[in-house]
């Protein structure tokens, strides 16, 4: 009975021990709101050039949330197609992470609030982009 009363007591010492460290905070504290995120900052950037004939340059990646982009200046303008388009080929794998200048007309899904229930819906975010079959994508040339 002893020893069974020591391995309880130890154990409570060793939990109490543990909630009372310093270095692990009681409760974590939020992160600070920024004044604008980078979708805003983004939107109001590139608002004013919606539905136009537009040339960007910015790092090319086949890997992003809603697949390929360009990244300017920290705003993700993707490459979509509604149709058939193949970024299997060689060409664009040799661009992944390169400088690319992109040429199209400018588009931006904006996709409605989601209403209030009982269980979140997942959507796409906001986002700008080009056509990919319409749009010329290609190496920016070394100065």
């Amino acid at each position: 009975m002893t020893c069974r009363y020591l391995v309880i007591c130890l154990a409570l010492l060793a939990v109490g021990a543990c909630g009372n460290h310093p270095s692990i905070p009681a409760i974590a504290e939020p992160s600070p709101t920024p004044s604008m995120d980078a979708a805003h900052q983004c939107e109001h950037k590139f608002h004013d050039r919606i539905d136009k004939q537009v040339t960007v340059s910015g790092r090319f990646s086949l890997f992003g949330k809603l697949g390929t982009f360009v990244l300017v200046d920290g705003c993700q303008i993707y490459l979509l197609s509604d149709g058939p388009f193949d970024w299997n080929a060689d060409n664009y794998s040799r661009m992944e992470g390169q400088e690319v200048r992109v040429t199209g007309t400018l588009r931006f899904k904006d996709y409605p609030e989601l209403p209030p229930g009982p269980q979140p819906v997942g959507r796409a975010p906001d986002h700008f982009y080009f056509d990919a079959r319409t749009s010329t994508i290609e190496l920016n040339p070394r100065d």
